[in-house]
């Protein structure tokens, strides 16, 4: 059994995760590595996991299981991902990351003279909810899907728009997206408006399918989205 501890460090104020492994039955509770969010592949060889890379950014690992345990980084986004969900045949990872959008208007300090210590140039809001605890500035852009080859290489943004992928309440995110694999590994199928909305529609959450290989949305559910349609699985 793979497992995540959570400890707080009061010196940085922030948590520290890592992982353990423990037989079936409790026993041999081990230390494994730092990091989180980890899901075993589908023949349980490697798993994928979420953890600060040189930079400090969070990104995507997979490690193997097996020998020494071989460790590799598979993404290097700007944003953290979330939501991993393994491909069944194990060749592909899908994952959730927010795409900077540019807003409506900026508004810039003039030029810093060198070495001046001025503060951050000022933060245009359009939009309600705009902020979220322990997330910080929502209004930046929107969260899309994606996927990457195990192996690593440059991951492929199968969404767009001014939509997010993912269930929301009141505008903020409501943990994380789920992310199901159809058996024969062609389709996803995740929550979500699934389309640009209007602010009242904004709450409204579907149940979408998209192509993996060509990027094309099906909506499944009907009606105006409320009740929302959340967290679908595939048989």
């Amino acid at each position: 059994v793979l497992y995540t501890r959570r400890r707080i460090d009061k010196m940085n104020d922030s948590y520290v995760s890592t992982l353990w492994l423990m037989n079936a039955d409790g026993s041999n509770k081990r230390q494994l590595m730092e990091g989180g969010s980890a899901l075993w592949s589908p023949d349980g060889s490697q798993i994928a996991l979420t953890k600060r890379d040189k930079d400090g950014k969070t990104q995507i690992f997979v490690r193997s299981m097996q020998g020494e345990g071989l460790l590799t980084q598979i993404t290097s986004y700007e944003n953290a991902p979330r939501s991993m969900a393994w491909s069944p045949n194990g060749e592909m990872i899908a994952f959730v990351a927010r795409v900077p959008a540019e807003p409506a208007m900026s508004v810039s300090l003039p030029g810093r003279p060198k070495g001046a210590k001025w503060k951050e140039d000022p933060v245009f809001i359009d939009t309600l909810h705009y902020r979220q605890d322990r997330v910080g500035y929502t209004n930046g852009g929107f969260d899309h899907l994606f996927v990457v080859p195990t192996t690593g290489g440059t991951p492929r943004q199968l969404t767009d728009g001014e939509w997010n992928v993912g269930n929301r309440r009141l505008s903020v995110i409501a943990g994380s997206p789920v992310l199901s694999w159809s058996p024969d590994g062609q389709t996803i199928a995740f929550d979500g408006p699934g389309k640009a909305v209007e602010i009242p529609h904004f709450f409204e959450s579907h149940i979408n399918l998209i192509d993996v290989d060509i990027g094309e949305i099906t909506l499944l559910t009907e009606g105006d989205g409320h009740p929302n349609f959340v967290s679908p699985v595939f048989s």
